[in-house]
């Protein structure tokens, strides 16, 4: 009886919630000013009908496209402002910060999966401010000290990859998790230690991914419905599950690292400082709970691991469609390394290297839909009315689709940041380009803090693999080339692209000793 009171109570409040927010949500715009266009959807619902359970940036842009760039919707009264226009974007998100910096509820990732820990999706809070400061010790000097480290794992990566092509989803997910756990909480995985270790980690990055895609769970729609009993909304179930599994890996990293740093701090060695150990020296400025630590490192190693892993996996599809463009980048590469091994002293002379590992994350973004931000305010933007409590939704995939900023946006050309040309190009090619305030990172002061050492990874990685091989197109049983999509991702939030077919062919027999000689 008491059970389905609380359903009756639940569903009740719901309807008359969605009731509120959309009579709220309809209100004339004040002042004079216009409402955003938009879909109108329907009484009650909006356009909640019309919104897919995944793939939902494809529907952003495709409305995008209809209402310009930048137009709301309403999902079950709920404002949702999206923005396809990286001006837009910055403008708001990043000129107005302080309007523009918070988070909407995420129910099924950020309240009941992380039970408010995770970082990237926290609303604004001592602990979202404490957690950024701690990962602002992520910057490049402090990511320097670990470059022997990035680079043995790449040349690792790659020998490991010329052996066993077919399991590249792994060999790139090792590399990425291997760096972070040592750059994070200065740890060495055994290797009789390191096939769980990577499996861990990518489940959990899996699990970011699905919770955290707009539409995947109604509840981030229906917030009332996460006060259902969990024989009913098994999506609760669901969640304390994937939190014990998350949280009791991420605590046992952290205390893992406390044992060694109490053990070795009487005689540190000489070395870079992880990023856990920053902490454990100065704990009193970071006011940071053991929960709240384990989930803030926790957080910059799921966002480490899973992203840059994806954009190797976009890049060798790149080289796959788009071979010239391999031959370029690895003609920069033979002039300015030869046959010494590429290193991070390489960088201001390979800009070719740089713009290709750019163009990849502008042609598959790894975030296509962003995270959303949340309007603190109402706000007037250029006569258009943005109520307080819109969720404002950066939509990566339609911004670098922007025909005006991107010409022939579909095609993969690096050109677009190496020549004078194009409305993207800057210069000096010494410095630029770069990944520093780029959209695919985020926008303001919700910027990604790892942006720093997932670029440096991806360009020890390229130059590493494209110094040694080449991305070829494997063949059947009968001499054919086995087709690739041209695009067939994941879904998620966070998305790479499925299981394709490929082969590594060696470029240099010389290379491939140096390669394995150390």
């Amino acid at each position: 009886m008491f059970s389905v009171q609380v359903v009756v109570i639940a569903v009740a409040t719901s309807l008359v919630w969605i009731l509120y927010r959309w009579t709220s949500s309809s209100t004339t715009a004040p002042n004079g000013l216009k409402p955003l266009p938009g879909p109108k959807g329907y009484p009650f619902l909006g356009s909640i009908l019309d919104f897919p359970k995944t793939f939902g940036y494809h529907k952003f842009k495709e409305w995008s496209d209809v209402y310009g760039p930048i137009f709301q919707v309403n999902i079950l009264g709920a404002t949702h402002v999206v923005i396809s226009d990286a001006k837009i974007a910055d403008d708001l998100l990043a000129l107005k910060g302080a309007q523009y910096s918070d988070r909407p509820p995420l129910v099924m990732l950020h309240e009941l999966v992380s039970q408010d820990g995770n970082l990237g999706s926290s609303p604004l809070s001592a602990y979202w401010r404490n957690g950024r400061k701690l990962a602002a010790v992520l910057s490049t000097s402090s990511l320097e000290g670990w470059d022997s480290v990035q680079v043995h794992e790449a040349k690792r990566l790659v020998k490991d990859l010329i052996q066993d092509c077919e399991n590249y989803e792994y060999l790139f997910e090792r590399y990425s998790s291997l760096v972070m756990s040592r750059v994070l909480y200065d740890k060495k995985i055994p290797a009789s230690e390191e096939a769980q270790h990577v499996k861990t980690i990518t489940t959990i990055v899996r699990t970011l991914e699905r919770t955290g895609a707009p539409g995947a769970y109604l509840v981030d729609f229906i917030p009332q419905l996460k006060y259902l009993p969990e024989f009913i909304a098994r999506f609760k179930a669901e969640a304390k599950v994937l939190h014990d599994f998350e949280y009791t890996f991420f605590r046992r990293l952290i205390r893992d690292a406390a044992d060694r740093y109490n053990r070795d701090r009487k005689a540190p060695e000489a070395g870079p400082q992880a990023l856990v150990h920053a902490y454990l020296e100065k704990k009193e400025a970071y006011q940071l709970s053991e929960f709240e630590l384990a989930y803030c490192l926790g957080t910059l190693f799921e966002g480490g691991s899973g992203t840059t892993s994806s954009a190797m996996q976009s890049y060798c599809l790149a080289m796959w469609h788009y071979p010239d463009w391999q031959t370029r980048v690895q003609a920069e590469i033979d002039q300015v390394v030869g046959d010494r091994l590429p290193s991070f002293e390489d960088w201001h002379r390979l800009p070719t290297v740089r713009a290709a590992i750019k163009e990849t994350l502008r042609w598959r973004p790894v975030v296509p839909a962003g995270i959303p931000h949340l309007s603190t305010a109402e706000d007037n933007y250029k006569g258009y009315y943005i109520p307080k409590g819109a969720i404002i939704h950066a939509n990566q995939f339609a911004m670098f689709a922007d025909e005006s900023v991107y010409p022939d946006p579909e095609t993969y050309n690096p050109d677009r940041w190496l020549l004078p040309g194009f409305p993207t190009y800057q210069e000096p090619l010494t410095q630029f380009p770069n990944l520093k305030r780029f959209a695919a990172f985020g926008f303001g002061r919700r910027i990604c803090p790892g942006l720093m050492a997932a670029e440096r990874s991806l360009f020890i990685e390229v130059s590493m693999l494209m110094w040694a091989c080449s991305v070829e197109k494997k063949l059947d049983s009968s001499g054919n080339v086995i087709p690739v999509p041209w695009y067939d991702y994941k879904p998620g939030n966070n998305t790479g692209p499925k299981k394709f077919d490929f082969v590594l062919k060696t470029r240099s027999e010389k290379r491939l000793a140096l390669l394995q000689s150390t």
